[in-house]
């Protein structure tokens, strides 16, 4: 209600409040940043915003005290005309409307615009580097042409020390040390002219490598059919914040994907000319420093009436990796039989190109393709089929990747130490493809080794319950591959030590073992075979060693338990009766005493 000088009063329109979540409030996440080119060049302001619907840049040419829409300047980034001398000193900045209606203004960013006159002028001053303990840290100026020369120092905001020998536009210390926390640097360039500048300080922070950003899953290459869509993401510790980017040059320049600030992106639906397109991220820590994913290749393929894909191959090395291309019919328009080239990306940076014959042929092959001899340098190469019909449709398939594994004993079997009475377990890890164990034990009786039987197949080992007598036996396993090939821990034999319950070694003898049923086992006489004195891990069927023990708890004589407790029982009798006797006896000679 508003009331006049003459007593009138008038009444305002409503207005209304609208309180919005602040989940769903525009938030800007990167604010404008000043600029400063040559006269006659360009100047670009980005913005990014969670929420945002719309964009409005404005202009301020009195020093921020208003601000005025810059038609046309709705987008997330601003880019100016040519610039004048007299566009010096202008402000920016932008007004975001969010999905609820709210507004939201951005911080004001300063154009600076300097002449092309014969001065030496810094377009970008070197920045604040954060960077954990033992990494590298660079810094750089940019400077119009007139620069001529460079000179770093190390500043402490009194007195320039020079760094010697650092005279390029960027400084790099190779491996950082706590001690060189909060140091600050500067460049003077030297002009054509001899005239100079000094640039801004900037800092390096180092920090304890714990505390910074590492990432645990890098971005991976995708392949999608025109159309579809492809998710590239990444995973990182201690981070704060991120940003996606895309190459469109194979690498060489990288530019920032608006509102992309996740740690996932989904591109739009996928043409053709997004075929090769690189993706990185690049992560923010808690602390402020940042960290450059590897690049992640998008791969485009033509939609057509058919897909093709390529399954990936584990393959040890010295053999062949064959590959096959799967080819699936979507429509009723493609036709077969289908002409198939292979291609292979070795990882060289030449991307994917034609497999060829040692003479430079290039090899048309069919559904399934072979590598040839492998070797461990192929890990990691990937295959794919460029598949084309009769109706001249073509597709590229999905590509398959290549392992080459070595066929090794990467774990041995390790010593043990058991009490009589309980079991030992030895395990190996190895590498190959299609393997089989065979357990050895060498129980020192002058036979060797002998082929632990029936439960010695696999790549753990367990033995029947211990007696004192298998202190020292030793262990070893035979790993062969599917294409015949073996290993054995044989230089590395696993020794088996069983102590009595005091916790002293046991010595060594015939065994009486138990089996898993807790009946007795009684040893059995030795079986003929032939005598392997050499110690060597050669094969034996025999069941038994020679001094009779068991070595499979399924066979033996067992006391069966009923026999026991009847033996146990007559015995009781026997002692009752004697003690019986006895009173009977005393009592008989005191009556005669009487």
């Amino acid at each position: 209600m508003i009331t006049g000088t003459q007593g009138d009063v008038k009444e305002s329109n409503a207005a209304t409040l609208t309180v919005v979540s602040t989940s769903d409030a525009v938030t800007i996440t990167a604010q404008p940043v000043s600029q400063i080119v040559v006269e006659g060049e360009t100047a670009t302001f980005n913005v990014a915003a969670n929420n945002a619907a719309s964009y409005q840049w404005q202009k301020s040419t009195d020093s921020g005290v208003t601000f005025s829409d810059i038609s046309s300047a709705t987008s997330d980034s601003y880019t100016t005309p040519a610039t004048v001398l007299a566009d010096d000193q202008t402000q920016f900045r932008v007004v975001i409307t969010g999905t609820e209606g709210d507004v939201k203004e951005s911080n004001a960013a300063t154009l600076t615009v300097v002449g092309a006159g014969s001065n030496v002028v810094i377009i970008t001053q070197p920045e604040d580097i954060v960077v954990p303990e033992g990494s590298s840290a660079s810094f750089t100026v940019e400077a119009n042409a007139n620069a001529a020369s460079y000179q770093w120092y190390e500043w402490d905001g009194t007195t320039l020390t020079i760094i010697t020998g650092e005279t390029s536009a960027t400084y790099t210390i190779s491996s950082t040390t706590v001690a060189m926390d909060s140091t600050q640097y500067k460049v003077v360039v030297t002009g054509t002219s001899g005239d100079t500048v000094e640039s801004d300080a900037a800092t390096l922070t180092v920090i304890d490598p714990a505390d910074a950003a590492t990432i645990t899953a890098q971005p991976t290459d995708k392949t999608v059919s025109e159309g579809q869509t492809a998710t590239f993401e990444i995973t990182a510790d201690n981070a704060a914040s991120y940003q996606w980017q895309e190459s469109t040059n194979n690498g060489l320049t990288f530019t920032n994907i608006s509102g992309e600030i996740s740690s996932t992106y989904t591109t739009p639906a996928a043409d053709l000319s997004m075929d090769g397109t690189q993706y990185r991220v690049i992560v923010i820590g808690n602390l402020g420093d940042v960290v450059t994913s590897d690049e992640a290749v998008l791969t485009v393929v033509q939609a057509t009436g058919f897909t093709a894909t390529v399954a990936s191959v584990t393959e040890e090395e010295n053999h062949n990796a064959t590959f096959e291309v799967t080819i699936v019919d979507t429509d009723s328009v493609s036709t077969t039989p289908y002409a198939i080239q292979w291609q292979v990306n070795k990882n060289d940076g030449n991307g994917f190109v034609d497999v060829t014959t040692p003479d430079g042929t290039v090899l048309n092959a069919g559904i399934k393709f072979e590598t040839g001899v492998t070797d461990l340098s192929m890990d990691g190469w990937q295959y794919r089929a460029i598949v084309t019909d009769y109706a001249s449709l073509g597709a590229t398939s999905i590509p398959g990747t290549l392992t080459v594994i070595e066929f090794e004993i990467t774990s041995y079997p390790q010593n043990r130490t058991v009490t009589v009475g309980q079991t030992a377990t030895f395990s190996v890890t190895a590498t190959g493809k299609g393997l089989a164990y065979q357990w050895q034990v060498d129980m020192n009786d002058g036979n060797g080794w002998m082929d632990v039987p029936n439960y010695g197949n696999d790549a753990t080992y367990t033995t029947p319950v211990t007696d004192a007598s298998m202190s020292g036996w030793r262990y070893i396993v035979i790993v062969e591959n599917i294409y015949g090939d073996t290993d054995s821990s044989l230089s590395q034999p696993a020794i088996l030590t069983v102590n009595d319950k005091s916790g002293s070694g046991g010595s060594t003898g015939n065994a009486t073992i138990k089996d898993n049923d807790g009946g007795m086992l009684m040893p059995e006489p030795p079986a003929e075979e032939e005598n392997n004195s050499s110690g060597e891990g050669f094969e034996n069927d025999s069941n038994t060693g020679s001094n009779g023990t068991d070595l499979n708890p399924d066979s033996g004589s067992k006391i069966p338990s009923w026999l026991w407790i009847l033996i146990l029982l007559f015995a009781a009798i026997i002692v009752l009766g004697g003690i019986w006797f006895i009173i009977v006896l005393k009592k008989r000679k005191e009556d005669e005493g009487e």
